[in-house]
């Protein structure tokens, strides 16, 4: 099992954003189902937030104390919230979601964790020219303190705006601690989204939740009932693919050339996985999630 820091940005006597949303009170909330998520899972999550610095540099400061205190860890994950759209009536379009980061050694699983965000309150992903390619969502910030001091690997990620109507109106804390455990661990949580193996593109997409786990048996073919994204492997721990990563005949299936296999696309199965209750199956292209959360993707 693995070792995690995590924490919430800023703190009452140093405060964030404030808007629609308090950025200071629901980081804490992101924060805090983050850990009980991943201890839940077995991992160590470590609570690296600081409530005591009365000054930004303070702040900042303990936080990167108490990260670098322990030993071992496989990610830091910083929590906070956006802000800048002052957009309190509603536009009909979400700020979106960024996760940044110090350098690309860490872009994979922070494009992970912007993918479940986004897919699970359908929120946009931010880029800029700092993005590394195929990484929507991903910016690579050198100047941020957390970042550039802390000795593990970090990601400090903005999932909404707090200034946002259209943001707030969706969010829920616990649901995108869900996302980030998901991306971070490839495990579902209990009663988490079942968003992590479909794309959120296109329209009409229907799965099918079903009392009883399918089987899948190699060799066998298989229909799509959703617009499916490909990943490297088995899980949503491993990056998506892109639209020239799949094989020609995958390509074909690929209309609006995002990665993701259509709707209705056949499938030969050629390995199955299973993760938890979760079935991954191996088809020419790539890997996808064929069951995930008592919903069907693949039948």
């Amino acid at each position: 099992m693995a070792k995690y820091n995590v924490h919430g940005g800023h703190n009452r006597k140093v405060p964030g954003a404030s808007g629609v949303l308090d950025e200071v009170t629901e980081d804490r909330k992101v924060k805090n189902a983050v850990i009980k998520y991943l201890k839940a899972q077995g991992h160590t999550a470590y609570d690296c937030t600081d409530d005591a610095g009365t000054t930004q540099g303070k702040n900042l400061a303990n936080i990167v104390v108490k990260c670098n205190s322990h030993d071992g860890i496989e990610l830091d994950i910083s929590v906070h919230l956006n802000a800048g759209r002052d957009d309190d009536e509603g536009d009909g379009k979400t700020g979106g979601t960024e996760v940044l980061i110090y350098s690309t050694a860490v872009k994979d699983v922070a494009k992970d964790i912007a993918d479940e965000i986004a897919k699970e309150f359908d929120y946009a992903l931010r880029s800029d020219e700092t993005t590394p390619k195929g990484c929507a969502g991903v910016k690579i910030v050198k100047s941020l303190y957390v970042l550039k001091h802390t000795k593990a690997k970090a990601v400090l990620i903005e999932p909404c705006f707090v200034d946002d109507k259209d943001d707030a109106k969706v969010w829920n804390a616990d649901r995108c601690a869900k996302a980030i455990v998901r991306a971070i661990t490839g495990k579902a949580v209990a009663g988490g989204s079942s968003t992590s193996g479909s794309s959120s593109s296109g329209s009409g997409n229907k799965t099918t939740t079903t009392s009883s786990t399918p089987f899948y048996k190699v060799g066998n073919t298989y229909t799509l009932q959703s617009n499916m994204v490909v990943r490297t492997g088995a899980g949503t721990n491993y990056r998506a693919k892109k639209h020239s990563e799949l094989t020609a005949d995958g390509q074909k299936h690929d209309k609006d050339k995002n990665g993701c296999l259509d709707k209705g696309t056949r499938i030969t199965c050629q390995q199955v996985k299973k993760s938890g209750s979760n079935i991954w199956v191996k088809c020419p292209s790539g890997w996808i999630a064929a069951y995930y959360n008592k919903k069907t993707y693949v039948k």
